[in-house]
This record gives structure tokens, C-alpha cells and sequence, in this order.
């Protein structure tokens, strides 16, 4: 195949013909490559966390197509010639017969399609079907037949490579293959379109009836000092269209920190997720305790229990709650009008993004190093203080609103310096926050998604400053 040039971004890297040979030019991708998204985050690792715009919108049309069958297509080394199911173990123990079983069809007609032409493939190896934010477990989760197919090529491979075989991979051989593996999916699929389709209802029923479940209900305890914490836990679930409700009464189940069988009671902030419901099977996967393992040697990590990864006591129960109510915490509304005053508690990331807001509209913001308690509040260390004083601009009530109403922080008026088991708020303890100037190398020698994932942070999540800097500027 010829082409006169290629281009990645403005830079030309090759000439009239491509070079086979692994140590030119145009087989290394200047940094950061080209696999990543804005912020440098690997998307293919993010359909459940959606942390990225592009996963939340990736999911939101995912999850109002539903598919029967869902294909994620990559590529992988150079020297690996091609994969494509049946996956290796562990399978999570959620994963239907059904979709075992077709999955292994898909394969095995595939093999004979590759077969006749003398490709080689690889199966049952590497990649396995645990993980549940990839392009094949997320489906699979989700009723779907998901699958991965890998050939030959990734960043290194360009227009034609030399392999360890000295056998020449070339762009047209891997568009070839991934053409010819999607055909024959659709060929093997549409000879079975009816099963497919009556397999699919099945999962729907079985997951609305509460036969994909471990357990029934899963509880997460509501607690006044992590409710932050909680609100970020809701919108994680909201993301992934799993249904949330209150109710009340009593329940027994496993509790995640004892790990022991114990009956709670239930409040109306409590966090009630049913496990019959039509993401029955993905709920099971995030909230199980303890995940069972067929084969310890994955491809990804093995523990992300969000009872766990929120820090949020929870409790696991085989009982079923017949009566379910909407769910809704306090809206935030803030009052304003003190005349010596706020102050704000120091409990969850969203506390961390007011304090940007306020430091990037030039607001004096003051915090305490030891806990203190005004009236019947009671502060944690490091919680932020606003004061009439040093704040003269006619806008920093306004601003202070609007910005802790956006991120449901509530705000404390405070009325006097005096405050009970700290010091008081005059103390040479209780010191103004210096706004910060952040500044990170980004670029040759650093590592894109470590780059990515405190530039988002910064950018996105705080939506602070950063400054980023090519190292070669900086020695």
C-alpha cells in the first residue's frame, strides 16, 4: 500500500513509502499517543466510573440502545497476530450460560473463517470477562453478548511493520481482519437473530424478578458527616440508571465493616437499591463485599465495592423491601446575612471545589486546624472560614451563595469569634489559605495518564488553575 504522507497532528513522519523497519520514526508516536482522550484518560477503562464527558455520553446512548450483541474492537502488539473469544478466566460467576455459551459460538465461527484463510488467532487467553468498566463487561452486564477483539497493530504498527517473524503487518491486513471478524459476527448472529432476542428478554425478566441477585437489597447507611459523600455516591448510580429509593422499618444483613450478619434500622436517608431491578446484574458486580475469583491472574484490578470505595457504611441483605419510596435529600439553599461571618465543614470533595471556587474569585477564605463547634455544630479540622473582615468586596456574599448552592455545600453563619473546643476564630492558629499557583510538567520522559488524571483533576473536577510546562522548559 502506498500513500504519500502521514500526518499526526501537523508533523510528517513518513515518507512516499513506509519504512518496515521498528526503530524508524514514524513507528513512535510522539507524546502523549494517540489512544487517549483530551485529559489523556484511557476511555476504555471508564464505561461504569464515567469520569470522562465522552464515558457519560458514551453510556447514556449505550443504555437507551440497550444491544443484543456489543463488539469492542482494538488492537493490541505487534507480535500478538490477532484475539477474539472465547475470553480467558475468571468470567465473573454473573455472567448467563447463554452468554457464555454464544460468546463461544461467536468464536468458533469466527476460527473458521480465519482458518480458511490461514490467519493465526489466539483464544481463551489474557483477556478476560471480571473488570466491570470495559467495552465488554459493561455490555455483558447489562444483558448484552459483549466481546473484545484484538489484532496486531496498536500505536507501533503504522502503515507496515516488521514483525519478531520479519513478516510484514501492514495497515490493509489489520483493516482486512477486523472487517472480515465483524461480518462474521453479524453472519452468526442473524443465523440465531431468535434465540438472541428471547435470551436477552430472559435476562431483562430474570434481573427484574431478582434471580441475578447475591443478595435482595443493598443498604447504604446515611451519615450527616459524609453527606457529600453520598450525594457523589447517587449521581454515580444515576450515571448507570440504577434505581434508588427510601423506606423504613428494620433489616438484617451482611454490614461491610463488621462483616458480620447485624439488623439495622432504617431512616429516610438511608440508600435503598433493590437487586431486582434491570441492572440487577451490574449492581451485584459493584456492590458485591468480595469478589470470587476463578483464576487470581486478571487483567485489571479485582476490588472496586462502592460501599467500600466510598467509604460508606452499608449493609448486604437477602430480604426483599416491599416498600420502596422516593428518594431525595435536602436541596441546599443557603441563607446569608451575617454580620461577622461562615463557616464551612471540612467533609467531602465538594467542600475541596468551593475552596477553589472562592480562591479563584479572590475571596478571603481562612482555615482551623483544630476542630471547634458553634451552637450545636461541630467542626472538623480544617474547615474553611469566611470573614466579614479582609473581605470588603461588595459580591462576596453573592458569590458564596451561588457557588456553595451549585455544589450543595451548606453554609454556617457565624455571629461571634468565640468558639467552643478550639480556638477562636481571631487565633494566629486560624490562618488565611495562600491561593496557590500550580504548575506540573507534562510532556516527553512523564507518563500521559498520570499527567491526565491530575490535570483533569485540577481542570474538570476543581476547576482551579494549572499551569502545564514542557520538561525541556523547565531544566
Amino acid at each position: 500500500m502506498e500513500r504519500n504522507v502521514i500526518i499526526t497532528g501537523t508533523m510528517v513522519v513518513v515518507g512516499i513509502k513506509y519504512n518496515p523497519e521498528l526503530y524508524a520514526r514514524e513507528h513512535r508516536e510522539p507524546w502523549p499517543g494517540g489512544r487517549y482522550n483530551h485529559y489523556y484518560f484511557d476511555m476504555n477503562r471508564d464505561w461504569a466510573w464515567q469520569t470522562q464527558k465522552e464515558s457519560a455520553l458514551r453510556a447514556m446512548i449505550y443504555n437507551k440502545w440497550l444491544p443484543h450483541i456489543h463488539v469492542d474492537f482494538h488492537e493490541q502488539g505487534i507480535n500478538s497476530p490477532y484475539y477474539f473469544p472465547p475470553a480467558a478466566e475468571p468470567l465473573h460467576e454473573v455472567i448467563t450460560p447463554w452468554q457464555r455459551e454464544f460468546q463461544t459460538t461467536i468464536g468458533q465461527h469466527n476460527a473458521k473463517y480465519f482458518d480458511s484463510k490461514g490467519w493465526l488467532y489466539f483464544t481463551k487467553e489474557r483477556f478476560d470477562l471480571f473488570y466491570p468498566s470495559y467495552g465488554d463487561t459493561y455490555p455483558i452486564y447489562s444483558g448484552a453478548i459483549g466481546m473484545t477483539f484484538e489484532k496486531a497493530g496498536n500505536s507501533s504498527a503504522g502503515l507496515g511493520v516488521y514483525t519478531d517473524d520479519k513478516d510484514t503487518l501492514t495497515l490493509v491486513d489489520r483493516a482486512i481482519q477486523h472487517h472480515a471478524s465483524g461480518l462474521n459476527v453479524i453472519e452468526i448472529v442473524s443465523q440465531n437473530a431468535g434465540r438472541v432476542v428471547s435470551e436477552f428478554k430472559k435476562f431483562g425478566d430474570d434481573a427484574a424478578a431478582g434471580k441475578l441477585s447475591s443478595f435482595q437489597t443493598y443498604v447504604v447507611k446515611y451519615d450527616n458527616s459524609r453527606d457529600k459523600t453520598m450525594r457523589a455516591l447517587i449521581e454515580l448510580l444515576e450515571k448507570n440508571k440504577i434505581n434508588y429509593y427510601s423506606s423504613s422499618g428494620t433489616i438484617k444483613g451482611f454490614d461491610y465493616f463488621s462483616k458480620k450478619e447485624e439488623k439495622h434500622s432504617l431512616n429516610s436517608k438511608d440508600l435503598v437499591i433493590p437487586g431486582n431491578q434491570s441492572k440487577a446484574a451490574l449492581i451485584r458486580v459493584l456492590f458485591e463485599p468480595e469478589a470470587k475469583l476463578t483464576d487470581s491472574v486478571t487483567y485489571d484490578i479485582t476490588a472496586w465495592s462502592l460501599p467500600y470505595v466510598y467509604g460508606l457504611p452499608a449493609i448486604a441483605s437477602k430480604t426483599k423491601i416491599s416498600s420502596l419510596n422516593p428518594y431525595q435529600l435536602e436541596t441546599i439553599s443557603n441563607t446569608i446575612g451575617s454580620t461577622f461571618g461562615y463557616a464551612i465543614k471540612w467533609d467531602g470533595f465538594s467542600s475541596a471545589q468551593l475552596l477553589a471556587a472562592l480562591l479563584r474569585n479572590k475571596i478571603t477564605v481562612k482555615a482551623s486546624d483544630q476542630t471547634f463547634k458553634i451552637g450545636s455544630e461541630e467542626f472538623p479540622k480544617g474547615s474553611l472560614l469566611v470573614m466579614k473582615i479582609g473581605n470588603k468586596q461588595s459580591n462576596t456574599e453573592k458569590i458564596l451563595k451561588e457557588e456553595s448552592d451549585r455544589l450543595k455545600v451548606k453554609i454556617y453563619a457565624i455571629q461571634s469569634g468565640i468558639v467552643e473546643g478550639g480556638k477562636d476564630l481571631g487565633s494566629s492558629d486560624v490562618k488565611t489559605i495562600k491561593t496557590p499557583k500550580v504548575l506540573m510538567m507534562a510532556g516527553e520522559g512523564q507518563r500521559a495518564t498520570n499527567v491526565g488524571e491530575v490535570w483533569h483533576y485540577f481542570d474538570q473536577q476543581l476547576q482551579y488553575p494549572i499551569i502545564l510546562i514542557n520538561p525541556s522548559d523547565f531544566f
